[in-house]
């Protein structure tokens, strides 16, 4: 009786252990995102001088693509990405300029529950190979920019993922905390505080759909930008 008893028990916990797991799986709702490709500019401000931020999404009935396009002096970023609608990452690509002397491109495709990254930085003709196989959703380099625009934010609210680092081709912990409520420009807003591989930085996200970015703030590289209306 009492070993029938402990059995029970057992299943039990691990039951409400599922259970509990099942619960903190994020749903994204990219129910906003447009067929018609939305473009967001900005502006920014730094230590490297002023320069433009592009953001444009897309979405059709199988997947979302995301282009990111970052200018200033001496140095261009241009991201491509192709997710499902539910925010799985598919294929991403990036290509890095510095001056005139280094070009890093990197590629990435997942398949499987395995990501394949490959990165070429010239003109060393270094590359960088790696296979992960992972269980955990993942967040890809190209969905950074706007990923807290599919979730919902609430003030206190924390999530965690697990995130590629096209740096050095491992995955590494991704933090969202929403810190407070606040308005830029008389637009309702979540001010939030965003943790990646590059860093912290703030964002304030209109509390309205869209759910657009309206302000970043990369206090480490002293950086601002804020979007062109």
């Amino acid at each position: 009786m009492n070993r029938l008893f402990l059995c029970v028990c057992i299943l039990s916990f691990m039951i409400l252990g599922a259970a509990k797991n099942r619960q903190k799986v994020v749903e994204f709702n990219t129910d906003w995102i447009s067929h018609e490709p939305e473009v967001l500019t900005y502006r920014t401000k730094g230590n490297n001088g002023e320069g433009l931020y592009q953001v444009s999404i897309s979405k059709n009935k199988e997947f979302i693509e995301v282009y990111i396009n970052i200018i200033s002096n001496n140095f261009s970023k241009t991201v491509w990405g192709k997710m499902s609608t539910d925010m799985e990452p598919m294929h991403s690509k990036s290509k890095i300029i510095v001056g005139r002397r280094v070009i890093m491109d990197t590629n990435c495709s997942y398949h499987d529950k395995q990501i394949n990254i490959e990165t070429t930085m010239k003109p060393y003709n270094k590359v960088l190979k790696n296979s992960i196989t992972y269980e955990k959703p993942v967040i890809d380099f190209s969905q950074t920019p706007f990923l807290e625009r599919t979730i919902p934010l609430k003030v206190g609210k924390k999530y965690s993922f697990n995130s590629l680092n096209p740096r050095t081709n491992k995955l590494v912990p991704l933090t969202i905390v929403v810190l407070a409520e606040e308005s830029i420009q008389d637009i309702a807003c979540n001010k939030i505080e965003l943790t990646t591989f590059e860093g912290k930085s703030i964002h304030w996200i209109e509390k309205a759909v869209p759910h657009r970015i309206l302000r970043i703030e990369q206090p480490e590289e002293n950086r601002v930008s804020t979007l062109i209306f």
